[in-house]
């Protein structure tokens, strides 16, 4: 699955619930799925004078723009909606931008709140990232996976509707975007057809990848999947209502599909190239701009280095304890027999490991949550289990306090290959990453913390920025409950492996794109070293050239959120109270920890000088 953009955590969905501190109020297209930007560049408010009214333009422009981020926000119309990715609109969205850019630095200096710089910070990232992107680059003219963002949009859209009543409204504004699918992907053409006359080429793996392969899936999705998905989740009268509709959107789709496929073979593919690095400058320009990391891309490597060989000794000392005479790769070989028998045992599996985690986290006090608390979780559906090998997260929209996040588990279909990449050591620290206390907690903190600014979820639109958070902080929920003792020995050995993999990330990612290592060399390592199967090291590989930057935020962010819990420890001294910690840091929404880290610092000078807990 193409990330959308929120890395593999994925997409929410649609409608408001939470009462966030600015409402987004998106005027709806009638009957159309996609529209251009029926805004300008002019009339943009004064960030100066009027910063709320600022934001809020900024916010309705960006949904109106990328309704895909509307929609996993929660904001209705978005969800019926497509983007307009025409360079006419591009083009207006960048003059946009350049006049917000503008009003932002016209900023008097003088102190603001500790809100307003973090939204003022995040707004910047994602101007900076956009135009760089969309002005600078003209990605758009090369980006083959763009086709797939409806594809995309829809499989996460349909993953958390519900049978109820809300699910005939719910499967209108699918059908919508439907709708809009054919013309999307003509514009999508247009734009590459623009870059190939211009001399700019598209990677071969990813016309091959994300155009080919993924095209076809969408196709075959549209084909069958779209209807049976709407029939298992409407009642027969809603569905008989729709049906007609919802069988002409589907079959121009897939029509739509059938010939992006098409031209992309005897156009696009032709004339791709094999070069796939975005180089050390551009690299260093996503560090800094979009992570507001200060480190060179070869100090990280190093940094990786030294994780990775500290990460190893732990790893075989614990290993040579459970295995005694054995290898750390033939330990590691060891934990990948136990795995469940069937697909009926795995679902079990997960349900049990769930609940065992939510019962530890609420033992020790570690998070405040309901006693209620559940995981909502469900098999992958069908057409998703190709792009899904193992587990994955859909976040709940933030938006909507009436959805829930939903941890999907793909099942093996018998297939013992993949019913070993559920290993039983193994499916702990996936739950702990994916479902809790990682990403449902998360999410459903952000839900319920009305004092987060909506703009700051839209540093999804900012190349990873919004990833450091929120994998750094998933990440950093795995660390946190070995650390308590959460895991078994095997248990362990397992969630080792998978810190040694991030750590090794950040070495792979960076080299990939300076040219240092080829995609070949880069999957030996993650077999050699992070103990992957070939295949999956395979498929690895490729995501660091489609998502650079991306691999390094697990274990940069964890880094981060752990350096800053030791400070606000320091500060608070004696008062230190761990499980504040926590609710005080996803209190901030899923911004960069560079930005948080101001804030919650002098919320902890303040606290500590009241000598609060």
């Amino acid at each position: 699955m193409r990330p959308c953009l929120l890395v593999l955590t994925l997409c929410g969905v649609s409608l408001p619930g939470a009462a966030y501190s600015q409402n987004i109020a998106v005027p709806v297209v009638p009957g159309a799925a996609l529209g251009g930007l029926p805004v300008g560049a002019a009339g943009v408010p004064s960030a100066a004078s009027d910063f709320s009214a600022f934001r809020q333009d900024f916010l309705q422009r960006l949904v109106l723009f990328r309704p895909d981020l509307g929609s996993t926000l929660g904001v209705p119309a978005a969800a019926a909606r497509l983007a307009d990715p025409s360079e006419a609109a591009v083009l207006e969205h960048v003059a946009y931008l350049e006049a917000a850019q503008s009003a932002l630095a016209a900023q008097p200096a003088g102190a603001v709140s500790s809100a307003e710089a973090i939204d003022r910070a995040s707004i910047r990232t994602i101007v900076e990232s956009q135009l760089h992107e969309l002005r600078d680059r003209k990605s758009y003219e090369t980006d083959v996976s763009a086709g797939q963002l409806p594809y995309d949009s829809v499989v996460a859209q349909i993953s958390q509707i519900e049978p109820g009543p809300r699910a005939a409204a719910d499967w209108e504004a699918v059908v919508s975007r439907v709708e809009g699918i054919p013309l999307y992907l003509r514009r999508v053409a247009g734009n590459l057809g623009k870059g190939l006359r211009g001399g700019r080429h598209a990677y071969r793996g990813t016309v091959e990848k994300e155009g080919l392969e993924a095209g076809a899936e969408a196709a075959d999705f549209f084909m069958t999947g779209l209807a049976e998905k709407a029939r298992e989740q409407l009642d027969a009268a809603s569905f008989a209502a729709l049906a007609p509709r919802l069988e002409a959107a589907a079959r121009a789709a897939a029509a739509a599909y059938e010939g992006q496929v098409r031209f992309l073979r005897a156009e696009v593919l032709p004339a791709a190239q094999e070069k796939y690095g975005v180089g050390a400058e551009e690299y260093a320009w996503k560090l800094k701009h979009e992570l507001a990391l200060q480190d060179s891309p070869r100090d990280l490597m190093d940094k990786g280095l030294r994780l990775a060989g500290e990460i190893r000794g732990r790893m075989e000392k614990l290993a040579g304890r459970i295995y005694p005479g054995k290898t750390l790769p033939e330990a590691m070989a060891e934990l990948k027999k136990d795995h469940p028998a069937d697909d009926a045992e795995l679902l079990r599996t997960y349900a049990a490991v769930s609940d065992r985690a939510r019962d530890f986290v609420i033992s020790r006090g570690l998070f405040r949550l309901p006693a209620d608390y559940r995981i909502q979780l469900i098999e992958t559906p069908a057409g998703m289990r190709g792009s899904l090998a193992s587990a994955a997260y859909f976040p709940a929209p933030p938006l909507d306090s009436g959805r829930k996040g939903v941890f999907l588990v793909t099942p093996s279909g018998g297939d013992q290959k993949r019913l070993s990449l559920h290993n039983n050591s193994r499916i702990p620290s996936t739950v702990v990453h994916e479902a809790f206390p990682g990403h449902d907690l998360q999410f459903w903190s952000f839900q319920h913390s009305p004092e987060i600014s909506t703009v700051r979820y839209l540093l999804e639109a900012a190349g990873y920025a919004f990833s450091l958070n929120v994998e750094g902080y998933a990440f950093y929920a795995e660390e946190l409950m070995r650390a308590k003792g959460f895991f078994t020995p095997k248990e362990e050995l397992a969630q080792l492996g998978g810190q040694i993999w991030r750590a090794w990330r950040i070495v792979l990612d960076i080299s990939l794109h300076l040219g240092l290592m080829s995609l070949d060399e880069v999957a030996r390592v993650l077999t050699e070293e992070a103990f992957l199967p070939a295949p999956t090291a395979a498929i690895e590989a490729y995501r660091y050239v489609k998502m650079p930057t991306q691999a390094i935020t697990y274990m940069l962010g964890r880094l981060q959120i752990e350096a800053l819990k030791a400070e606000y420890r320091q500060v608070m001294g004696p008062a230190y109270d761990e499980t504040e910690f926590h609710r005080l840091f996803l209190s901030f929404g899923p911004v960069l920890p560079a930005q948080i880290r101001p804030a919650l610092l002098e919320e902890a000078r303040r606290a500590a000088s009241r000598g609060e807990s």
